[in-house]
């Protein structure tokens, strides 16, 4: 049952360090632009502005940007390591929500796409939290 949970957990954890990967570094050829977090240029990123102009903030767009990004790639390193899975799925959790929470802010002008994949993510993390087996438990097993 142990090897069963933590395969779940990789799978899931795959999936989410694979949506981090493309919204943080793309490394695929011709990314949209506006899309990438971490090489855009200043007032490029269409989130980020967004919130920017809406909050009136202009602190959201360059550093907010690429303190986010920072903060979903320690999550990425954090998920993929086991012993950490249980902190990466917390961390990816609140970036996460926080992506809901910003897309619902902003209300319409953003792709459906988005928030379906946020709301995964969310999801995905949650179950992670939920289903990872806790070192105690393998101590035991």
């Amino acid at each position: 049952m142990t090897l069963i949970r933590r395969l779940l957990s990789l799978g899931l954890a795959l999936f989410i360090c694979m949506v981090i990967l493309d919204a943080t570094v793309h490394p695929w050829p011709n990314p949209d632009q506006g899309e990438v977090l971490l090489f855009d240029l200043p007032g490029e990123n269409t989130l980020f502005v967004a919130l920017a102009d809406k909050a009136g903030l202009s602190a959201f767009e360059p550093l907010g940007r690429v303190i986010f990004a920072c903060l979903q790639l320690l999550a990425m390193v954090l998920l993929i390591l086991p012993f950490s899975r249980r902190v990466g799925a917390g961390l990816s959790s609140f970036i996460f929500a926080s992506l809901v929470g910003g897309y619902g802010y902003l209300g319409g002008g953003f792709l459906a796409g988005d928030i379906y994949l946020a709301l995964a993510c969310l999801t995905a993390s949650c179950l992670i939290i939920l289903i990872h087996p806790r070192l105690l438990n393998t101590l035991d097993s």
